[in-house]
């Protein structure tokens, strides 16, 4: 009896961390899918010849946006070589 006992609290054990386990391995998977922010442009011939054009992430001037927009487009992807900003 007690071996029973013993054998069915491992089952449950083992069922419970199953479950866990599955149950995070979805999560992460929606995470990946869900994720907030964009990925860098690739700058490949977007800065006119010059070298090295690489992708950076560039804050927007609050002075130009709108009273409602100020806060919405904080950051924003720009190809950068020396000190030239360039349109991805």
């Amino acid at each position: 009896m007690a071996l029973s006992s013993w054998n069915f609290s491992l089952g449950l054990t083992l069922a419970l961390l199953v479950s866990l386990l599955f149950h995070a391995s979805q999560s992460v998977s929606i995470g990946r899918r869900m994720a907030i922010g964009s990925r860098p442009p690739v700058c490949v011939n977007k800065c006119m010849n010059c070298e090295p054009c690489k992708a950076t992430l560039v804050n927007s001037d609050a002075s130009k946006t709108q009273a409602d927009d100020n806060y919405y487009y904080l950051l924003s992807w720009k190809c950068i070589c020396r000190d030239h900003l360039f349109q991805p």
